[in-house]
């Protein structure tokens, strides 16, 4: 039974992602200690299997085009270990990651969807007592529906943990560095990710990543939620740490502080280049407002089921966060895309038979992409109906993309 619910999650993605090509989710996750047997964690209370099979389940629920990742013991081996059995589950290649990199034991990483997105580089940048992660990624054109696609910057962070002046200074020393490499990098279409161990708004990493000497390069919490946020029931919506009342491996005292962020720039703020927040979409993924100091599943959970919000206490002592990204539409004139209808048979066996309605009798440009992004097929008509030959493709999911010039559709092809 277990398994038809999870491949009807992954279904539901896959099917909701064909239609909804114009947004995507970016989700943050402090994974406790993944694959590593470290203080009172152990194979018995912190084994990867039991992890996979919840994280596999509440990814099921989240849906995360991207997912970023604190605590993963750095290994190669449990980085794939995720990556196969929690997210490219049942023989799905879905989803890719990063390079492993860092400076400590417990690392940061990156899972991505292929469909959408490319990773053209990543780098790390010093921090004590862990490396800051930053991933550079592009749209495809197939899943963008467009040329010139948008470009991001992912930024993934697991900050000093602890509440004294030295604390607070390691954490501040780590966003100095990470923003004078933005400063070097430009402006642009940024998310700052992670587990960044900060009690209030005044911390004064916060303010450097809010604040800093170059305005253009500011971060914002995207829900404005600032203050101080540790032990405060005025925060309970938002609070990520700790899922557990109690625990040996898990850190216990109950939900009681916001460590867990997505922070974004101001050119996604504003939306100035292709990418913005979409409202109302932030959440903390089983925070009820209900489970102020105690455990995410204790006498029932009122923003998940009971099945999400077990596998949410058995996971981690951190809740995952996650927001959408809307993407503006590639063409200019939105008008003329939704009056030029197209007929088509689907699944295609040899050709695919277009009859575009709604249009005058011009050229139309047909490329072809694979599932991965990859042009495989290009070719012009001159006719309001076209016959293209898929005889040569190999079986398995396309995505055509009609322009005239001024208007541009794509949709996904079956071929059989």
């Amino acid at each position: 039974m277990r398994k038809i619910l999870i491949l009807l999650f992954l279904f539901t993605a896959f099917a909701g992602k064909i239609v909804a090509q114009e947004e995507f989710k970016i989700m943050q996750y402090n994974l406790l200690y993944y694959g590593l047997e470290i203080f009172s964690c152990d194979n018995t209370n912190n084994n990867t299997t039991d992890k996979n099979n919840n994280l596999e389940i509440i990814l099921g629920y989240a849906q995360p085009d991207i997912l970023c990742v604190n605590e993963l013991g750095k290994s190669n081996a449990n980085a794939d270990n995720l990556l196969n059995n929690a997210l490219n589950s049942y023989g799905s290649k879905t989803y890719a990651r990063a390079t492993l990199t860092g400076n400590s034991s417990i690392t940061n990483m990156i899972f991505y969807n292929t469909e959408k997105f490319i990773l053209t580089g990543q780098e790390t940048t010093y921090s004590y007592p862990r490396s800051i992660n930053i991933y550079k990624f592009r749209y495809t054109e197939a899943a963008y529906g467009g040329t010139n696609p948008p470009e991001f910057t992912v930024i993934s962070a697991h900050l000093k943990a602890g509440n004294n002046n030295d604390d607070e200074q390691d954490r501040r020393n780590s966003i100095n560095n990470v923003m004078a490499r933005i400063d070097q990098l430009g402006a642009g279409n940024y998310f700052f990710t992670g587990d960044l161990n900060m009690y209030s708004s005044s911390d004064a990493g916060f303010q450097k990543m809010t604040n800093y000497s170059n305005a253009t390069l500011n971060f914002y919490d995207p829900i404005n939620q600032l203050g101080s946020w540790s032990n405060n029931s005025a925060y309970t919506n938002y609070h990520t740490q700790s899922s557990h009342y109690s625990g040996s491996c898990a850190v216990g005292g109950g939900l009681d502080d916001r460590f867990d962020f997505v922070m974004i720039s101001a050119d996604v703020k504003n939306g100035t280049k292709k990418l913005s927040y979409k409202p109302g979409s932030y959440e903390t993924i089983g925070q009820d407002g209900d489970h102020f100091n105690s455990s995410v599943n204790w006498g029932g959970n009122n923003a998940v089921s009971t099945t999400i919000a077990s596998a949410l206490y058995e996971m981690s002592d951190h809740l995952p966060v996650i927001m959408t990204v809307a993407v503006a539409n590639p063409n200019v004139n939105i008008n003329k895309i939704n009056t030029l209808t197209i007929k088509y048979n689907n699944p295609v066996t040899k050709a695919l038979n277009l009859e575009i309605k709604n249009g005058n009798k011009q050229n139309f440009e047909i490329k072809i992409y694979s599932i991965s992004g990859q042009l495989v097929l290009q070719t012009r008509v001159k006719t309001n109906t076209a016959a293209v030959q898929m005889q040569s493709l190999a079986k398995g999911i396309y995505f055509m993309q009609l322009s005239n010039g001024q208007s541009v559709k794509t949709i996904k092809i079956v071929k059989q």
